[in-house]
């Protein structure tokens, strides 16, 4: 954090910061022998994520003056918490009424029937239409969600189609 100023709740956004890099690349390498982690060090994972909205809010909680900090009110209304693309939602339910039963090891399901398409939305107006494809989610995130619809987290009637 640097140790700058008097310490506020900055601080605490800019530890979640870490810690959400950490999940999104498995590991930041800290320098030497002890639990010090360089900005060399988040700068070089920060590189490895992908997915360009979790860099975004990453960065965000990482921003290095705390006053230009987002807050945890803003940050939660930030689309890589906020935000899940209906198609996705709507593969989802598809999948877990028919399932009824979701398979133990996911990555064979994945492999197997990576071209299967999930769900589509056919747009009357002339615009292409989407498709949520099995392949177009890694393994553990689409384990993961599946769980959490059939578990009632991401309920159809909270999202506006």
């Amino acid at each position: 954090y640097g140790g700058k100023a008097s310490v506020n709740t900055a601080v605490d956004i800019y530890s979640f910061g870490v810690c959400a890099l950490e999940m999104a690349v498995l590991e930041i390498q800290p320098n030497g022998e002890g639990t010090f982690v360089s900005k060399e060090a988040i700068e070089k994972a920060i590189v490895k994520v992908e997915d360009p909205r979790q860099k975004d809010f990453i960065m965000k909680c990482l921003t290095e003056d705390p006053v230009k900090r987002p807050t945890a009110r803003e940050l939660l209304f930030h689309h890589v918490l906020f935000e899940v693309h209906s198609l996705k939602l709507l593969a989802a339910h598809n999948f877990v009424n028919k399932q009824r039963i979701l398979p133990d090891n996911i990555d064979e399901l994945v492999l197997s029937e990576q071209d299967k398409v999930l769900a589509s939305i056919h747009h009357a107006d002339g615009r292409p239409s989407c498709q949520l494809r099995m392949s177009d989610v890694p393994a553990l995130e689409l384990e993961k969600f599946l769980e959490d619809v059939k578990n009632g987290i991401y309920p159809l009637t909270a999202f506006a189609m």
